[in-house]
């Protein structure tokens, strides 16, 4: 969405459940997770979640609770899960995350409130509910790194030497890399400090 699609969207009513169902055919979508051959996720702009039972073929609409766009999604099981996104307010340009959870596999999501997280855009899981996000740099939390061992409920921020947004995440909850929009990448590890592996290139 553009600046001046935040200004419409601001002076609009809220959503309701239904109008974010049809509002999903107009929906970019950003992030994908499958569990098995057949059965995946998909969250796009519009707060909008697909699922599909076919490996892709098909896919319905899921309630998802929210309107902000969502930009990853991840899968404990078949039943548990959650997906992350957020957006920029009009009128403050403030960064605002947004987190939704399942324990029903998309039947229900739930939003999760009261976190003050920037907009999210990376994610990955690991076992017994741990996730890492990354996303915008956030001037309350002074951190763009984020991780949950409770499955998205509550958030930490992480202590980095990356100061700006990060745009991408890769590794397992224990061992990852970061890469800012600056061209840095840092590592993260549960064992020992971050550390800058490639440091900020204008060039990059």
């Amino acid at each position: 969405l553009y600046p001046s699609s935040f200004t419409a969207l601001a002076d609009e009513p809220r959503p309701t459940a239904e109008s974010r169902l049809v509002s999903a055919e107009d929906a970019n979508l950003f992030g994908v997770t499958f569990i098995d051959v057949d059965r995946g996720w998909s969250v796009g702009q519009h707060g909008t979640i697909l699922q599909t039972q076919d490996g892709g073929v098909n896919w319905k609409p899921q309630a998802s609770g929210t309107s902000a766009t969502l930009t990853s999604i991840a899968m404990y099981n078949s039943q548990r899960g959650l997906a992350v996104g957020g957006q920029t307010q009009a009128y403050s340009q403030c960064s605002l995350g947004e987190v939704v959870i399942t324990m029903d596999g998309g039947k229900a999501w739930q939003v999760i409130t009261g976190h003050d997280l920037p907009r999210l855009r990376k994610l990955i899981i690991g076992p017994n509910g741990q996730c890492v996000a990354a996303g915008d740099w956030s001037h309350v939390h002074l951190s763009s790194v984020f991780t949950s061992r409770d499955g998205g409920m509550n958030w930490t921020p992480q202590v980095s030497p990356m100061v700006g947004h990060a745009i991408g995440l890769a590794g397992t909850v224990d061992d990852y890399l970061v890469l800012s929009e600056q061209g840095e990448v840092i590592r993260f590890r549960q064992d020992a400090a971050p550390r800058v592996i490639l440091p900020a290139n204008q060039d990059w």
